[in-house]
């Protein structure tokens, strides 16, 4: 079972228990029903498989956007030369930077973020966005409607670098409910105006 993140308290107690041994040994230490519901979702590497078979070098350097628990990006780290994970909420910044210190991952720099624009533009070869288009509890930045959906698409193209790549995906299976193919593909090609330069994978 895989799950979904942990409430806010959940996770922190998690946060708590990892710092005093190896956070994979505290998740599946944890007696909290919420997070032991939430293992399989710290874990599930397969989600991110899907961002590293575009036509990216293993010298890119790479954006994601919403890392969340951190498990795709960690799979981003081992195809990828550089990842710079951005994150809304502050735990979960917290654990990445726990996770991937105690995993000995060097190659990721974790980034808490706002709605503010990020800087450099043209930084990046491949911008991936997993889940964060479809919204997540408790963050300050929710991407549940078209307008929202092409403010991130836009600032995304803003970073890419000339004939970088977006790889887009979402595990949410209620995500259909609230938009249709038809809609997103539209958000993504409105997006995509003025910045001609870059593909959407």
């Amino acid at each position: 079972m895989l799950g979904g993140p942990p409430p806010t308290d959940a996770l922190r107690s998690l946060i708590e228990l990892s710092a005093a041994s190896h956070w994979r040994a505290a998740l599946n230490a944890a007696q909290d029903a919420q997070v032991e519901a939430a293992r399989g979702w710290f874990q599930n590497r397969r989600r991110g498989l899907f961002h590293t078979v575009g036509p990216c070098s293993r010298d890119a350097e790479v954006l994601h956007v919403g890392a969340a628990s951190g498990v795709i990006t960690e799979v981003l780290a081992e195809s990828y030369e550089r990842v710079v994970a951005v994150e809304w909420e502050a735990d979960f910044v917290d654990f990445m930077r726990l996770r991937f210190r105690q995993d000995s991952i060097t190659n990721v720099e974790v980034l808490q973020c706002s709605s503010s624009p990020l800087p450099s533009p043209g930084q990046f070869r491949l911008v991936v966005l997993d889940t964060g288009i479809g919204g997540r509890r408790g963050t300050t930045f929710l991407f549940r409607d078209e307008t929202c959906q092409g403010s991130l698409l836009r600032e995304c193209f803003r970073l890419l670098r000339p004939s970088g790549s977006i790889s887009m995906a979402t595990s949410n299976r209620f995500y259909g409910r609230r938009f249709s193919g038809a809609s997103v593909a539209q958000t993504v090609r409105d997006s995509v105006i003025g910045h001609d330069r870059s593909e959407a994978c």
